[in-house]
């Protein structure tokens, strides 16, 4: 006879990265990149004045630009406009479901009071799979073979 066990709900706020690096939108794709590789992260939140959020740039926007275009250039040229998030207290599982139907490879991760908390991207989950997190939105049960 198999045990029914509910799984213990993995946030958005168990796994993403915090805090997140933005990117000054005069900045740069030069500077922008240096950033990027000095925090060894490959995107990063557009910012203007007051933290206005303008945008997302990544690593592959400035794929196949020149050295003078990345040094002429500001990140709002590049940076994607459309941009998604997640609150940090919803299932894991719900950013992973974002990413794939949107085929983006980040969400901007949002706190109670609005302000941005944290970025989430598919390493940040599969970093929690190979850690033996299951990733569930909690309305489902599996069976624990282990005491069958």
């Amino acid at each position: 006879m198999s045990k029914l066990a509910m799984m213990h709900v993995v946030r958005v706020k168990d796994v993403m990265s915090s805090p997140v690096s933005p990117i000054e939108s005069t900045a740069t794709l030069t500077e922008a990149e240096q950033l990027l590789a000095s925090k060894r992260i490959s995107g990063a939140p557009v910012v203007g004045a007051q933290g206005k959020l303008l945008g997302m740039l990544s690593l592959s926007d400035l794929a196949g630009l020149s050295s003078w275009q990345k040094d002429e250039m500001s990140v709002l040229d590049r940076a994607t406009k459309v941009l998604f998030g997640v609150r940090a207290e919803d299932p894991a599982i719900a950013a992973a479901r974002l990413m794939v139907s949107e085929r983006i490879h980040r969400a901007l991760v949002v706190g109670a009071d609005g302000t941005i908390v944290g970025i989430i991207t598919p390493m940040d989950l599969l970093r929690a799979v190979v850690e033996g997190r299951s990733l569930t939105d909690g309305e489902t049960e599996r069976v624990d073979f282990t005491s069958v």
